[in-house]
């Protein structure tokens, strides 16, 4: 399980390059806003990010493997019982060169329903990656 407490977050998708221009990485979340609590044993969570309404709740579940990794449904419910939804899976990243890093994990998103963000909504099934990294 993830730790309890507070986590710092931060989301990246590709931008699609036109042509022979590759793709550019560009931030999916608001950069530097996002921050996660973990409660419940590790299973359960919140992530918010400030200056924003937006607040999703986590649920967490670990996946067996090496290294260990981590499952994380994360939904917002919206007005008319429509919920905000992505799928993250993420790996712990384990620390075998004891250099003292925080815990950290690293993973996979995908947005699995129509997008909130305002401006620039992404389309359903966009996928990036992204970093937890405890606070």
């Amino acid at each position: 399980m993830l730790k309890e407490g507070k986590w710092k977050y931060q989301s990246y998708r590709t931008e699609p390059g036109a042509g022979a221009t590759p793709p550019t990485v560009v931030f999916w979340s608001p950069p530097g806003k996002g921050e996660v609590n973990i409660v419940s044993g590790g299973t359960t969570g919140v992530l918010k990010f400030t200056g924003t309404p937006i607040e999703l709740a986590l649920e967490i579940e670990d996946v067996a493997g090496d290294p260990e990794a981590v499952s994380i449904t994360a939904k917002m419910k919206l007005p008319g019982n429509e919920y905000f939804t992505n799928v993250l899976l993420g790996w712990k990243i384990p620390d075998k060169l004891n250099t003292g890093n925080p815990d950290v994990v690293r993973g996979s998103i995908l947005l699995t329903s129509n997008d909130i963000v305002p401006t620039n909504p992404q389309p359903i099934y966009t996928c990036g990656f992204f970093i937890l990294e405890k606070l």
